[in-house]
């Protein structure tokens, strides 16, 4: 995959801290990239499986995390819509073709809310491995949603459709 992340280090286990006190593998993957919470749910990525997992449900740690999107293409930064779906950045390995998807968490119906994100690198001078959209920042009340780039100093704005 372009821009691969050999030079960071990965996160194999979502790790929890037990009611004893030790360290509990909660979840074992690839390499986790994001985490989304809101209140009493949680969902992680794992990049290179490309696969979303809910791994806390009414504020408990799932016993058997939840795929609940699967054949992803490197699935970045998440957060949880307003609507309570999980809105996901998706980097292709063509630089200037990273997505942004919703994931229908009652039926698991992915749409795609952005396509062609990324900069052309012919355009563009820098770096192109550090110029894919990856982090989902936030969803304002007014349905903007805000993400970002990393090595980027601003943020980009996605404004849905009704």
């Amino acid at each position: 995959m372009g821009g691969e992340s050999k030079n960071y280090p990965k996160a194999k286990n979502i790790i929890r801290i037990g009611p004893n006190g030790r360290e509990e593998s909660v979840l074992t993957g690839k390499n986790f990239k994001a985490f989304a919470t809101n209140h009493d749910v949680a969902y992680a990525s794992d990049e290179d499986a490309g696969k979303v997992y809910q791994v806390v449900e009414n504020g408990n740690w799932m016993n058997k995390p939840k795929v609940v999107a699967e054949g992803l293409k490197g699935p970045q930064g998440m957060t949880i819509a307003n609507d309570g779906n999980l809105i996901v950045m998706e980097k292709n390995d063509d630089p200037y073709n990273g997505r942004m998807l919703k994931i229908d968490l009652k039926t698991y119906e992915i749409t795609v809310l952005a396509n062609a994100l990324g900069v052309d690198p012919s355009v563009n001078k820098r770096d192109w491995n550090v110029l894919f959209p990856i982090s989902v920042v936030a969803q304002t009340s007014g349905g903007a949603i805000y993400f970002t780039e990393p090595g980027s100093s601003s943020f980009s704005v996605l404004w849905p459709e009704n």
